[in-house]
């Protein structure tokens, strides 16, 4: 292993990344063949290489990462799996330039600034690749995904059901929070759903790509890490 090749697999520890722009170059690369060589489809690899790159990003801000490569490919791995499960369709290759766009995300994803609060970790995924081959054919089964999240003493469970080329989400958050609202994060966005006093929410007509759940509590607000629909 080179000198190189050794830095890719130390870790980082918790906190703002030193370096984003040098981490990012460094693997931005060799995550985007992994993603094309699982799905074969440039968008649908840019798709998956995002949301590892998000991933990344929150975990290693919260809890550090002891192996970026290897986390970065299971990440990826992971992704190829949800997509199997839920693509209705294969899209078709466009002359659009996908990997210098990987690039590019990785970069500015890394040097985000993440919130500040109680990371709730994903604790289950029905879609989880230590359930099914991540070598799935790419077709729809219908299937809903189940999620859960743990921060403490708090949970977040979430089921995600196609519908056509959108989703529906539905939640329960308990304890549920005292201000009765959640907020649905995507990409320098977030909407307020409204929290039922039992806990639930719900979300309708999602577009596909990156998205998490935030909680305002005046003690501690409550963020999960990216998943996507």
């Amino acid at each position: 292993m080179t000198k190189a090749e050794t830095h890719l697999t130390q870790p980082v520890a918790p906190g703002p990344i030193a370096d984003p722009a040098t981490l990012a170059g460094q693997l931005a690369e060799d995550v985007w063949e992994r993603a094309l060589r699982r799905l074969g489809d440039p968008a649908l690899a840019a798709a998956a290489a995002e949301l590892a790159w998000r991933r990344f990003a929150r975990n290693a801000h919260f809890e550090g990462v002891s192996n970026p490569r290897e986390w970065l490919q299971s990440a990826v791995d992971g992704e190829v799996v949800r997509l199997a499960k839920s693509l209705g369709a294969v899209p078709q290759a466009d002359e659009h330039d996908y990997q210098a766009e990987v690039v590019s995300t990785a970069g500015r994803v890394l040097a985000e600034t993440q919130p500040q609060g109680a990371f709730a970790r994903i604790i289950y995924d029905s879609f989880s690749p230590t359930a099914r081959s991540a070598f799935l054919p790419l077709r729809s089964s219908g299937a809903m995904r189940m999620l859960s999240f743990e921060a403490g003493e708090s949970v977040i469970d979430l089921s995600i059901e196609p519908e056509g080329g959108a989703a529906t989400l539905m939640g329960v958050v308990a304890p549920p929070p005292e201000r009765k609202l959640v907020e649905l994060v995507r990409r320098g966005d977030r909407v307020g759903l409204d929290v039922e006093t039992d806990g639930r929410f719900r979300a309708g007509s999602l577009e596909s790509g990156p998205l998490s759940i935030a909680v305002p509590r005046p003690h501690q607000p409550m963020i999960t890490d990216w998943f996507s629909v």
